[in-house]
């Protein structure tokens, strides 16, 4: 496995890190607030509306908590992407052929 390279804020200590997966597809983001209302790391995942996010209390959890969220995500968009009824797309794609091939019989 590659190793993730985290950019992080150049302050001392950082307050931020980020992680782009997919050439910058997915961004895992975790920001320390330890003055918030929920004091910790808050890490989310994804951005706009479909952002996922966590408050954990190390840095360790919530690098952890990024990674697996992403590839919760991943496998979800995968799944999405698999057709619910495969037979009735068989069943186009043999129409299609049948077709092509009476055209080609009448036709020729």
């Amino acid at each position: 496995m590659n190793k993730l390279n985290w950019e992080i804020s150049k302050l001392n200590p950082p307050l931020w890190w980020q992680l782009h997966l997919g050439e910058g597809l997915i961004v895992i983001t975790i920001v320390h607030r330890p003055n918030a209302q929920e004091p910790g790391y808050h890490a989310s995942v994804g951005n706009g509306l479909a952002t996922r996010g966590n408050v954990l209390s190390t840095l360790g959890q919530a690098k952890s908590w990024g990674i697996e969220s992403a590839g919760v995500a991943l496998k979800e968009m995968s799944n999405e992407l698999q057709p619910e009824n495969p037979w009735l797309l068989w069943t186009c794609l043999v129409g299609a052929i049948a077709l092509q091939a009476i055209w080609l019989l009448l036709f020729n």
